[in-house]
């Protein structure tokens, strides 16, 4: 305990020291201050137990049973470490995020057990009553009454002992085996090992990728602020000097300089695109075709435009592309008809930058 309240008291007076008077005025503050009253309270009982004897502190504990469990509180402490092991992390949000789904995947397996129950129990009290001379000992004991059968449901469902032993001494007690109880006690180990228990698998598989997804989408955040630090640095350089309003502007042909780096490759694989798609969400932001672009302005694009389309965009997309294309099938019967003829249309595919100025034009 001495050595765990030394460790405790170190790391937090190098916590202290580092963050000074905002330890108690930043994100997870109240983990700091979680953190100040155990070790306070770890300091407290390691003082007393150097400063009394063993009678004395037992005495003491005994008189402030509060203190006992304030002692007990330094286990909670193990709780931040999760946060620090990132499988250790994600099991334990997933077991949180299951949790609604599993209770209620319990409570529909305790109905169905329960209903499994109520058969038997009646059975074994009607054997009961039609073989008096017999040991109904075995029987009562796994089915002798509704708790009894829901344990021995539990225990058939999840290996506790072999399932044919509690079918089984229905044939001891009445000579025969009837297909019938055999045939709702096999439908029931069989719906609730296979569908059950899978669909208590699914649910924490669903959870498991739904993490999954948030965990890369966090990655992918705090990949675009290492790549915004530089410039965030320049900014705070700049604000000290002549600061020009073209810093954070990168060019057509910068832009496509850094697409040949590796960082910009690997933050592109991250969000699935590729130099092309790049270019494209270029254009799409420079509405003024100046050639320029903020960076800030293409990851933000990037993290927006990040993942699989709703139905609703969709939806939106499509209705206007078909406005576009009537719109434009309009005004090219107009020009038909002032020029007297049959306008001539280009029904090949056009070049991605036609329309753009000259530096987005490849060459």
């Amino acid at each position: 305990d001495l050595i765990f309240c030394f460790i405790f008291v170190l790391e937090l007076a190098l916590r202290v020291s580092a963050f000074g008077k905002t330890f108690l005025n930043m994100e997870g503050w109240q983990w700091n201050l979680f953190d100040l009253l155990i070790v306070g309270f770890s300091v407290a009982d390691e003082a007393t137990k150097l400063i009394l004897s063993d009678g004395e502190v037992q005495e003491v504990f005994d008189s402030f049973g509060v203190l006992r469990l304030l002692r007990l509180g330094r286990i909670v402490r193990l709780v931040r470490m999760v946060r620090l092991i990132p499988a250790l992390k994600s099991m334990v949000y997933l077991i949180l995020a299951s949790l609604k789904s599993f209770l209620w995947t319990v409570v529909l397996l305790l109905i169905l057990m329960y209903c499994v129950a109520v058969y038997f129990t009646e059975l074994a009290f009607d054997l009961q009553h039609k073989h008096p001379d017999k040991d109904f000992s075995s029987v009562r004991q796994s089915w002798g009454s509704i708790g009894s059968s829901i344990l021995s449901l539990f225990q058939a469902i999840t290996g506790g002992d072999d399932w044919q032993n509690f079918i089984l001494v229905f044939r001891d007690v009445s000579g025969d085996s009837s297909l019938v109880n055999t045939l709702v006690f096999s439908l029931f180990i069989a719906f609730a090992t296979l569908v059950m228990m899978n669909l208590v698998t699914g649910v924490f598989v669903d959870g498991a990728q739904r993490i999954a997804r948030e965990e890369k989408n966090q990655e992918l955040l705090k990949h675009v602020r290492r790549l915004l630090a530089p410039q965030e640095a320049r900014a705070g350089r700049s604000s000290t000097g002549p600061r020009r309003g073209d810093d954070d502007l990168v060019t057509w042909l910068e832009f496509c300089q850094k697409l040949q780096t590796e960082e910009m490759s690997a933050y592109l694989t991250a969000f699935e695109m590729d130099a092309g798609q790049a270019k494209d969400i270029f254009y799409i932001l420079d509405q003024e075709r100046q050639g320029k672009v903020t960076m800030r302005e293409f990851f933000s694009a990037c993290v927006n435009l990040h993942g699989a389309p709703r139905l609703a965009d969709t939806a939106i997309l499509r209705h206007l592309v078909q406005r576009t294309f009537e719109e434009l099938d309009s005004h090219l019967d107009r020009v038909e008809a002032l020029l007297g003829g049959p306008a001539v249309r280009n029904d090949g595919a056009a070049p991605k930058y036609a329309t753009c100025p000259d530096f987005y034009k490849p060459g």
